[in-house]
């Protein structure tokens, strides 16, 4: 395990497991769980904004459950890499990104949900050279802009230095395009 940004803290309270995980150091813990069930991770630190939203399911199942869904998986993700959505949702899942944005239309109440985002009119609390209460359009340019440089526009209700500013220098064109091609699926 390895943090990005700030001081987090893998729990499982079932499994009565804590590790902290820090920034720019590889913490290792392994768990032999041996009750098949739902269980759920949470961040026991108060690391920011969205710590009480940090929460990700843990499920134990058979060995031969286990296989079966990998296998699924598997065939599921060597279609879905065929296409710049199917890999903007490979990226997306493998990077963490729906511990903030819902894909559903929920609210998480750190970050925007990308259900409907795209056309939707979003009124701004300020951002770089921005006014508060100006109005833009979520279209594809916007969401570049918002992936490149997060702080340019802040959606009301929402704050700055949430959203790593890192993306615009780790991602290549083609994965934004991807990732963009992705959230405008999600009508």
């Amino acid at each position: 395990m390895e943090s990005t940004d700030v001081i987090h803290s893998f729990w499982v309270p079932q499994f009565r497991i804590k590790q902290d995980v820090l920034p720019g150091r590889i913490t290792t813990e392994r768990i032999t769980p041996i009750l098949i069930g739902n269980y759920t991770v949470m961040c026991a630190q108060l690391c920011g904004t969205g710590h009480s939203y940090m929460t990700a399911p843990v499920i134990v199942s058979s060995q031969a459950d286990y296989d079966s869904w990998i296998r699924s998986q598997v065939a599921a993700a060597a279609v879905a890499a065929q296409t710049p959505v199917g890999r903007g949702q490979q990226w997306i899942a493998q990077n963490g990104c729906t511990s903030c944005h819902s894909i559903d239309g929920s609210s998480t109440g750190i970050a925007p949900t990308w259900k409907g985002l795209i056309c939707l009119k979003l009124k701004l609390s300020g951002g770089t050279n921005v006014a508060p209460g100006t109005v833009v359009t979520a279209n594809e340019a916007y969401l570049i802009e918002s992936i490149v440089n997060p702080s340019a526009k802040i959606v009301n209700g929402f704050q700055d230095n949430v959203m790593p500013k890192t993306f615009g220098t780790t991602l290549s064109q083609s994965q934004i395009s991807d990732i963009v091609a992705y959230i405008e699926s999600l009508k």
